[in-house]
């Protein structure tokens, strides 16, 4: 196995594709499981005019199903997961369907970040692989920049210090014009869908059978889920941050073979992704891809 360095001087003297794909058959092989990357490039591609190509969208849809044909299913999956989210009734489609092929035999590695709607894919596996270097993120969704509990929120905080002091209405009156009722309908609605979505790959998996395991899936998603906790919607969360939460979180150092050969692989996505136009990737053990470019 390689390092960066190692692995990007392979690429520079071979084939991008080649080194990447000897590099996923090399896990495949020493975990005897099928194996799926989903990669994004938003690190490399940044910007608003890149954002709809590197989250998750429906289109996705199409290369997991690619990624998925041919494969023993019995072998169980693992699923290497670099992403940014995107829009939660696609990330919630994706998770339906990766859970109607495999079942609850579904591991998550997180070699570097997985975030928002990322973060809501991770939950689908029965267990989450992560190193010290590892992080996943706050689930609470966003209306363009603004968390969607801090409009509640807002709305709440005037309404109680309007009550206490009516004439505190003149002040608040320009920043509530800006809040309509259905709008702050609809920011509870996404709470609740992402904390559902959140809850159901849950107890479908990582707490699947358990008696408390609703309990447990639903107390987690309260803490992914809130804005006062974690500040800002890229907070970083940490593995033992998320094992202390009550998630099912494995360390990468625990095995050093299985970082190695987790990592290898990482490194040959991203520098796939720094190099080229892609933008996204869905790949199996196989060879079989989806990509996306710019």
């Amino acid at each position: 196995m390689g390092n960066w360095n190692q692995i990007l001087s392979e690429i520079n003297e071979s084939d991008s594709n080649e080194v990447r794909r000897r590099y996923l058959k090399k896990l495949n092989e020493k975990t005897n499981r099928n194996t799926v990357c989903y990669y994004s490039g938003w690190l490399q591609k940044t910007g608003a005019r890149f954002s709809n190509i590197t989250s998750i969208t429906d289109d996705d849809k199409a290369g997991f199903m690619s990624c998925f044909h041919g494969l023993d299913t019995s072998l169980g999956l693992d699923l290497l997961l670099h992403s940014p989210g995107g829009g939660v009734s696609a990330t919630e489609s994706l998770i339906y369907y990766i859970r109607a092929m495999f079942g609850d035999d579904i591991r998550v590695f997180v070699p570097q970040i997985a975030m928002s709607g990322g973060t809501l894919l991770a939950l689908t596996g029965k267990e989450i692989w992560m190193g010290k270097h590892s992080n996943l993120g706050p689930i609470d969704p966003q209306f363009g920049s603004i968390p969607a509990v801090t409009l509640i929120e807002e709305f709440r905080r005037a309404h109680d210090e309007i009550v206490e002091e009516p004439t505190k209405l003149k002040v608040w009156t320009p920043i509530l014009s800006r809040i309509s009722p259905a709008l702050l309908t609809m920011a509870q609605q996404a709470i609740e869908l992402s904390s559902a979505v959140a809850v159901n790959a849950m107890t479908n998996g990582m707490f699947r059978n358990q008696v408390d395991g609703e309990q447990k899936a639903l107390e987690i998603a309260e803490q992914l889920t809130n804005a006062d906790m974690h500040k800002e919607h890229a907070r970083h969360i940490h593995s033992e941050d998320l094992k202390r939460m009550g998630l099912n979180i494995k360390n990468l150092e625990s095995d050093d073979g299985l970082q190695d050969a987790v990592l290898s692989v990482h490194h040959a996505f991203l520098i796939m992704l720094a190099q080229s136009e892609v933008a996204k990737i869905i790949e199996n053990h196989e060879g079989s891809a989806f990509m996306k470019t710019v």
